[in-house]
């Protein structure tokens, strides 16, 4: 994370859908989480050493939504991580759809405040 960085925040579109009548069953027979992963965690692992930070965890199907994290907490010591979407479908086929992955450093607070007065109006 770059020196002075307040705020880190990951954006992105996903949906999940099956064939709509999919019964509510939970997250570990029909369902999709999103989690940052540390970057040599075993891939279908959801113990809390492996996951840096926990995004969402859903059952069932999604529609489509437009999520952002501030995920500051999850890497703000550094080091590399993944970024892991995964769907669980045990009972049907399920498909999940990603796009317009994000993520960026935002700088907030009063520094930002006192450069914006010094800029000439």
């Amino acid at each position: 994370m770059e020196a002075g960085t307040d705020h880190v925040v990951l954006v992105y579109g996903m949906s999940t859908d099956t064939d709509g009548i999919t019964p509510f069953v939970g997250p570990n027979a029909q369902g999709y989480r999103v989690d940052i992963m540390n970057d040599k965690a075993p891939f279908f692992s959801a113990a809390a050493k492996h996951v840096a930070q926990p995004l969402v965890a859903g059952s069932g199907f999604s529609d489509r939504n437009l999520y952002l994290h501030d995920i500051t907490a999850g890497i703000g010591s550094g080091g590399k991580f993944v970024l892991r979407y995964q769907a669980s479908a045990l009972i049907k086929p399920q498909t999940m759809a990603i796009d317009h992955v994000t993520a960026c450093a935002i700088k907030c607070g009063r520094d930002f405040e006192e450069r914006s007065e010094e800029l000439p109006q």
